[in-house]
Order: structure tokens, then sequence, then C-alpha cells
């Protein structure tokens, strides 16, 4: 009984923090959201830490050039390629991330988009279909910097979630065993 006890605490606990994890990856605040456009976008960020431009509209992007720098210093943001782009839906349309940057210094940044000519969005990642694709318009296309969720937390959170859902049913399976409720083999049928 101690051990069934201290089984159904951890399942608990493990659950717990496997759906605490999933909603802080789901809920990442979003800075801005703007179309696709020649012109400098301002903005502001609100605190120091980590942030990402993800792409609405599509998934496969090929020949985006951002630069994104400080209002008031002009130094430039060290922009990386996201290690995992992971895909997400927002308000209907197909999204992921594709860059991922740090900010120092809270305030005023300023974001241009270089080559928006070149610039290609597909809405499917195989190469194969891809190929056969005409390219979203320019139109159609979203840029949204947002708070950074790590692909890997993502992860983290649904083992914990899985692991502990199932630990929870083998304890329910082995509770209703010792009760006397369910008994091993009472369930073949005669044919």
């Amino acid at each position: 009984m101690i051990l069934f006890c201290s089984v159904l605490v951890l399942t608990l606990i493990m659950i717990y923090f496997g759906i605490k994890f999933l909603i802080k990856f789901l809920k990442a605040k979003e800075i801005i959201s703007f179309p696709v456009q020649e012109n400098e976008i301002s903005f502001h960020i609100p605190k120091k830490g980590r942030y990402s431009l993800c792409i609405l509209g599509g998934t496969a992007v090929n020949n985006l050039s951002v630069n994104i720098y400080s209002a008031v210093t002009s130094k430039f943001v060290v922009l990386t390629e996201s290690f995992l782009k992971y895909k997400f839906n927002r308000s209907g349309k197909l999204g992921t991330t594709y860059l991922d940057f740090d900010i120092y210094e809270k305030g005023e940044y300023l974001l241009k988009v270089n080559n928006i000519d070149s610039l290609s969005v597909k809405m499917s990642m195989l190469k194969s279909v891809a190929m056969f694709e005409s390219n979203v318009h320019r139109d159609r296309i979203v840029l949204l910097i947002r708070e950074y969720s790590s692909p890997l937390h993502f992860i983290y959170s649904l083992l914990l979630l899985i692991t502990g859902l199932g630990l929870f049913l083998l304890n329910i399976v082995y509770l209703l065993y010792t009760m006397g409720i369910i008994v091993p083999g009472s369930y073949h049928h005669n044919v």
C-alpha cells in the first residue's frame, strides 16, 4: 500500500508539471505581428530575454534576410536560425519559428526585411511537395515576434505528461486488482 501511495503521488506530480510546462510552452507571449513589407518596423521589447521571429502563412521559408537593431544605439541584434523549427497554428494560420535572438536591453527596436522580392514561403516543408507548390503570396505572409519557447521543453513536458498518465492508469489497474475487482483470466470467452 505504501508503494501504491508513493507511485500515485509521483504520477500526480508528473502530470502536474507536464501540464504546467505544456501550458507555458503554448502561451508564449506575442510582442508584435505585422505583414511582410519593405519599410522598417518599430516595436518595443518589454524585457530582456530570448525571443523568436516566426513566419505565419507557410512552413518552408527560403531567402529570408532580416536585420533587427536598437532604435537608440543602432546596435545590431545577433540572429540565429532556430535549432528545431517547430510548427504552430495561430488563428487558423500555419506558422513556423525561423530565427531566435537574445535581447540584453529592453526598449525600442527596428526590424528591416532586406530581400523581400526573393523571399519564398511555401506551405509544405517536404521538398518533393514544395517544388510543385507556388509561393504563398506576400500579402498572406505575416512576421511574428514572440517570447522564445524551447522545443526541448515541449518534448520534456509531453514525456512527463504521458509517463505520468500511463503510471496513473497502471496504478488504478493495480488497485482494482488488489481489491479483487479485476481477476486475471476471467475475461475468456468460450466459442
